[in-house]
């Protein structure tokens, strides 16, 4: 019941407006805002043999080849990281993976001690059991959001994992402040 009411929700937010554009890669799916010049959600699925390191965490981030995404230097000097919604220690099994991470299409402007804080937590979270997962990560936003050179400032994230073997669920929201 709980899975079922958790894609019900999902169904509704994942819903996307005019200014918004879906792409698939090989590793994600991706809606993008492209006025707030943000993802508004990924969705990706994990499994152990994700875990397994057979490439380096990469250094530089590109704009994404399908979407036309924000240039990374406008994230420059902001006083924000650029925090990913999948994270790259998700995709250390393949370089093409790890390198789509690194897609601007797949970060968002984070505070700093949420990044490399609660929000990382969050991201280990399903690699301490292993099992199967379908992920979506999410943010929250309105037209009344900050901004910075031109980015939306988002002022919520949020993470659902269903562990796909037993059906559990687990929601993670919390404040980008």
């Amino acid at each position: 019941m709980k899975f079922i009411l958790t894609i019900i929700v999902l169904s509704f937010v994942l819903v996307g407006r005019a200014e918004e554009e879906l792409a698939h890669h090989k590793g994600f799916s991706v809606m993008y805002d492209h006025d707030a010049r943000i993802p508004h959600w990924v969705f990706y699925t994990w499994t152990p043999a994700n875990a397994i390191e057979r490439c380096k965490r990469l250094s530089g981030f590109a704009m994404d080849p399908i979407l036309n995404s924000v240039s990374t230097r406008l994230y420059t000097n902001t006083g924000y990281d650029r925090g990913h919604m999948v994270p790259a220690e998700d995709r250390q099994s393949d370089p093409e993976l790890m390198r789509e991470t690194f897609y601007t299409s797949n970060i968002i402007p984070e505070v700093p001690a949420i990044n490399r804080g609660i929000d990382k937590k969050m991201e280990e979270y399903h690699r301490k059991v292993p099992a199967r997962y379908a992920i979506f990560v999410g943010v929250v936003y309105s037209s009344d959001s900050p901004r910075v050179n031109g980015i939306t400032i988002p002022n919520e994230k949020y993470r659902v994992v269903i562990n796909t073997d037993t059906g559990d669920v687990k929601v993670f929201r919390f404040k980008n402040e």
